[in-house]
């Protein structure tokens, strides 16, 4: 329910996601896993035909970059302008045959500025930055052709909880709900189960789900800077799909594939 919140705009905050984020082995694990869940759900993206591709908050642009490096066409769509300039700053620079478009937009008003499907939707790290999330998913669901996939990656509720257990900030969970919204933490955190609860009643199938961050975001400074980065990709991609420890995750990623009968 909207208690007046207002969605996330990050044009304040491009400088700190290009070295906080993308730049840092938070972002090369969050690449990583994403991308083996893409290729594992829907090998033709690397050998297949041409697909079009939407990328709903495309941030900075370099999911789209690897996509757009075999092939694909993409749209990009981001409510940040400044975010938008860095995205097709790194997609002239860094993959100057890359065919794609900008559309600076909210995604709840795609519409205006679409009217089409798509053989893929990307919609990462955005649901939680909404005040109305699951109004958002299902519009975004309208994006995908029948048959069609969407990929899927939100803030995990439970690894925020679990992260105030790890720190014995029981204050803040003993007065109830997590604090939201502060600094750089969302303002709707979701539950996995909320969102497969959202899914269940549309024409759509949660065909892979994969935790992304089960151990890096739990370490102390002093381990993530002694850390091997290859023997952590390799514990990152087992342990993301094995439970109990994919739920504890930073983020969930559900690969998602919208039946034939769709819309």
């Amino acid at each position: 329910m909207n208690d007046g919140t207002l969605d996330r705009n990050f044009d304040d905050l491009v400088g700190h996601f290009q070295k906080n984020i993308y730049q840092t082995p938070k972002g090369q694990i969050r690449l990583d896993i994403i991308w083996r869940d893409l290729v594992a759900t829907l090998p033709a993206i690397q050998d297949g035909p041409r697909l079009r591709i939407l990328d709903a908050g495309a941030g900075l642009g370099y999911m789209a970059g690897m996509l757009a490096d075999l092939g694909h066409e993409l749209v990009l769509c981001d409510v940040s302008d400044e975010i938008l300039k860095q995205a097709e700053q790194h997609l002239s620079q860094n993959h100057p045959q890359s065919t794609y478009r900008l559309i600076n937009s909210a995604v709840q008003e795609l519409k205006s500025h679409i009217n089409e499907q798509f053989d893929l939707v990307l919609f990462h790290a955005v649901l939680e930055w909404l005040a109305e999330p699951r109004q958002a998913l299902m519009q975004l669901l309208d994006f995908i052709k029948p048959e069609g996939y969407l990929s899927l990656m939100f803030y995990n509720k439970h690894s925020l909880v679990y992260r105030h257990l790890l720190n014995a900030n029981f204050k803040v969970l003993l007065q109830g709900e997590p604090r939201v919204g502060e600094r750089l933490v969302p303002i709707s955190p979701l539950e996995p189960q909320q969102v497969e609860a959202w899914l269940l009643d549309e024409d759509v199938d949660i065909i892979r789900q994969s935790g992304v961050r089960v151990i890096y975001d739990y370490l102390s400074h002093a381990e993530k800077q002694r850390i091997n980065m290859d023997e952590l990709l390799e514990m990152e991609r087992r342990y993301s799909l094995m439970l109990p420890y994919a739920d504890l995750a930073r983020y969930q990623h559900f690969m998602i594939k919208s039946k034939e009968n769709a819309n």
